[in-house]
């Protein structure tokens, strides 16, 4: 079997070289102990084997002169191997290259063998640390630091965090070489050699593991990990944590070390420059009978902090706790909700008033015995010990906190100070705008299957015929057996003018709303029942919890009877600036018109997009600006952990996941997208702002784009309707904005709802199969794509006009996602170089590409 193949990334085969390297290591240093080190050592210490027989110090020191030369020999050899590696390597010397291109940067056989050897190695140094090396003061530690470090190399490579693995495995061989060398000229007396040895080690110690470790790797881990990584929905970060937590670990175990080579230093300058004994020595196999084992010490302490990161790890997940409160309707009542949710999450650092289980409840009983430590009577060593682990354990959770909100880490500008203020309960509004499906599709049934006889929503009468002008055609019935739709009807400005009227005439009132099933049928056969179906309560559970408890609309109708992109324009800026379809030539452009977003900049408040793909709010062209790309943030990265800290700005859109992939399948409800998936995000977001500091200040507003073609049986209103700007529609049609579209679903989340306590319930998949990713793209898609294009710098290729016509669904969510990342990246950097805050940046198209000839390069200008 192979075990290495390059390029393909992780495979779990490639393990099996872990265990060769490991037993490998062991058959190597057991030849070399017998064969090459011990009579070298012997040689070198200038003793004789007959008169040692009963000597048990020198053969002490024969042991760990042994065990030198055998590290000495492994370090060098991998220091070498390394370099060697990371010699050809760009990313070797530039931090912001660690994670660029993640997760299909390139793996190289090299790497892979250099990453088993170096796993392989740990893995064996625990066993020979147990049973065979000589046991010092520092054996916990020591056991700890090998522990750690076999799983951080294991977790960065089935992460694929090669590059920043590799720096790190490289920084710490280094000062391993003159330590080991160090102590062979110290053995054989050799007091010139060990000083400089020494002194080379302190210096390179310091230097890598305390000063470029923390200030540049763990910067890179914490910092340019979001800038790189926060376009990506499928980041899950719980990777970001768990990563870092334990290159924290590391760094305490540095500062622990430091203390004793530092203590060394001192001594070896009282003693005139000559290398002082070790002082982590000891007598071998013996541990101080007196104390409780340091190693168990200091599992207890990363336990407690481990279970602060549960807790922090459960506001960033779904919780199956939090509640439904409120009932619809009931708008303007004396005061909020009382957040009682999520009651029993212990909240790192919380008071005992505030609900959460303080710091204290995570130290319980050492595992060495059944009383707690006293950590007056064991002295003040452990206190500190254990001090410095909470305190580098939160001084980490503070600052990355604080570098994922990427606004702050970008810019470094202060925030504007508001000209008004918000005078109302809602500080904060978050807006969630699904994909094409009309109220009597997703919630007409509950009104006489879901307990809510006051909502207008379906009785089951409701028909239309196949030919709306014929009297004698075949009705077609509304029914709740709506599963999975594969088909995507017709929502064109043409097919809607159909739908709600029956023909070309729109002079009748009210609308007859009696077109959709000939329309449907006029597309495909069988198509009518597909659009006069909508989902049973119970389909849609979570929407049927929040229409019982929340406020549910039944006249909220799409701004336009047209496709998505009108639409989506009128819910951020009340028009579409003409607009009745989706002109790409516009789209890829950017439209001009003034925006709620800059509305909110104009006044000093403040607003965020969190998106999971590609976000649609850049079709318009002022979002393009460099000072707004800073308020684009990765929803999976930085929504919860936001919400969390209570720092969720005024105004908040949440962008789907519009692509259908295996990773990350789309979220957004288009037909013919699992609904199961939407149910889920809905409930996902909903739980987050419930567990939100911000809770009381935040109203949640769910709704549509548009219909989608499904059916709907309230008139949509075609009389009083102001156009926004006077702009009139293009031919052939010359809209004059003065009718609306189709019902949507719309339900206002807020804690001054008035409240009763439900359970969200959990969500079934309506789908018998899994996305496909090789299907063509939906209109809407294609879009996306087009936009895409322009912020990859792509429109200006010959080959625009064709761009997304022959792309998979899995080709298009990739490029889409690359081309937002590259956009916002040479944004931020504009902006770090001192770039005017309103330019937009334009970027320019590469010779070769990565899909079909269509890619770009990094570079940027701004204009």
């Amino acid at each position: 079997m192979t075990l290495v193949h390059a390029g393909v990334g992780p495979e779990p085969g490639n393990f099996l070289l872990v265990l060769c390297f490991a037993f490998g290591s062991f058959v190597a240093r057991l030849l070399l102990d017998r064969f090459v080190y011990k009579p070298l050592a012997m040689k070198l210490l200038s003793y004789k084997a007959v008169p040692m027989i009963n000597d048990e110090a020198k053969w002490s020191k024969i042991a760990k002169c042994s065990e030198s030369m055998w590290k000495l020999t492994y370090y060098a050899a991998v220091q070498i191997w390394v370099l060697s590696i990371i010699k050809q390597e760009t990313w070797s010397l530039d931090t912001k290259e660690y994670f660029k291109g993640w997760p299909n940067q390139e793996l190289k056989s090299s790497l892979i063998l250099f990453y088993m050897c170096q796993c392989g190695f740990y893995v064996y140094s625990i066993g020979a640390l147990v049973a065979w090396e000589t046991r010092r003061k520092d054996f916990s530690i020591m056991m700890s630091h090998h522990i750690v470090t076999s799983v951080l190399i294991g977790f960065s490579y089935i992460t694929r965090f090669f590059r920043i693995g590799t720096m790190i495995l490289a920084l710490h061989d280094t000062s391993d070489v003159f330590l080991e060398s160090a102590k062979l000229f110290k053995y054989s007396e050799k007091e010139m050699a060990a000083s400089l040895c020494f002194g080379l080690f302190a210096i390179s110690w310091f230097l890598l593991r305390l000063v470029y470790f923390p200030f540049w790797i763990i910067k890179a881990s914490s910092y340019e990990c979001v800038e790189a990584l926060s376009w990506m929905e499928n980041f899950p970060t719980t990777l970001y944590y768990v990563f870092n937590t334990m290159l924290l670990t590391l760094l305490v175990f540095h500062t622990y070390w430091w203390k004793l080579i530092f203590a060394m230093i001192m001594k070896q300058m009282s003693n005139k420059g000559q290398v002082g004994e070790d002082i982590r020595s000891g007598s071998p196999r013996v541990t101080s009978p007196e104390k409780p084992d340091f190693f168990c010490g200091l599992i207890h302490d990363i336990t407690s902090c481990f279970k602060s990161l549960v807790s922090l790890a459960e506001c960033l997940l779904p919780s199956v706790s939090a509640r439904l409160v409120g009932s619809p309707f009931s708008i303007c009542c004396p005061g909020p909700r009382t957040n009682r949710t999520r009651e029993n999450l212990p909240l790192l650092l919380s008071s005992p008033s505030r609900g959460g289980a303080p710091w204290d409840s995570f130290v319980r009983a050492p595992p060495w015995g059944g009383r707690e430590m006293d950590l007056v009577a064991q002295g003040g060593r452990r206190a500190r010990r254990r001090l410095l682990v909470r305190a580098v354990f939160l001084l980490y959770l503070m600052t990355s906190a604080h570098c994922l909100d990427a606004e702050r880490a970008v810019s470094g500008r202060r925030k504007k100070k508001a000209k008004h203020e918000i005078k109302g309960p809602i500080k904060t509004l978050v807006v969630l705008v699904m994909e094409n499906r009309s109220f009597d599709h997703m919630l007409g049934w509950l009104r006489t299957k879901g307990g809510r006889p006051d909502i207008d929503g379906l009785t089951g009468h409701e028909y239309n015929r196949l030919n709306a002008s014929d009297p004698s055609s075949p009705e077609v019935f509304v029914s709740d057996g709506a599963a999975y739709v594969d088909s995507d009807p017709g929502h064109s400005f043409q097919a809607i003018r159909e739908q709600i009227f029956g023909s070309e005439d729109t002079a009748a009132v009210p609308a007859p709303m009696s077109g959709f099933a000939q329309q449907a049928e006029s597309m495909g056969e069988g198509m009518a029942s597909t659009v006069m179906r909508g989902f049973a309560p119970d389909a849609v559970p979570v929407y049927s919890a929040l229409a019982e408890e929340f406020a549910v609309f039944d006249r909220w109708f799409a701004s336009v009877p047209a496709s998505t992109q009108p639409n989506r324009f009128y819910v951020h800026s009340a028009t579409s600036h003409g607009a009745t379809g989706n002109v790409r030539r516009d789209l890829v452009h950017g439209f001009p018109q003034k925006t709620i977003f800059d509305s909110l900049d104009e006044d000093g408040l403040s607003f965020g997009v969190y998106y999971q793909n590609i976000p649609a709010v850049l079709f318009f062209k002022s979002l393009r600006k460099l000072k707004h790309l800073v308020k684009f943030h990765s929803y999976k990265l930085a929504f919860k952990l936001d919400a969390k800290l209570g720092r969720l700005p005024n105004y908040v859109v949440i962008e789907q996941h519009y692509f259908d992939v295996k990773l990350s399948p789309a979220n957004d409800d288009h037909p013919s997208h699992d609904i199961a998936r939407g149910q889920r995000l809905v409930k996902e977001v909903y739980q987050t702002l419930r567990a939100s500091p911000q809770w009381n200040e935040t109203a949640l507003l769910i709704t549509y784009d548009e219909h989608g073609g499904f059916y709907d049986h309230v008139p949509t209103p075609v009389t009083g309707v102001p156009n926004p700007d006077g702009i009139i529609g293009p031919d052939p049609f010359y809209f004059k904005f003065d009718r609306l579209g189709v019902r949507v679903p719309t339900i206002l989340i807020s804690p001054w709802i008035e409240k009763r306590t439900e359970k969200l319930p959990k969500v079934k998949s309506l789908r018998p199969f899994g996305p496909r990713e090789d299907k063509v793209l939906s209109e809407f898609q294609v879009e996306l794509i087009q936009l895409a294009s322009q912020l990859n710098g792509d429109h200006v290729l010959n080959t625009y006009p064709y761009i997304g016509k022959g792309m998979t669904v899995r080709q298009a969510n990739r490029y889409a996602e690359d081309a937002v990342a590259r956009f916002l990246e040479a944004g931020r950097a504009a902006l770090r170089a001192g770039a005017n805050e309103s330019a937009i940046v334009t970027m320019r198209p590469a010779l070769t590409s990565r899909i079909s000839g269509w890619s770009s390069d990094a570079s940027a200008q701004s204009i």
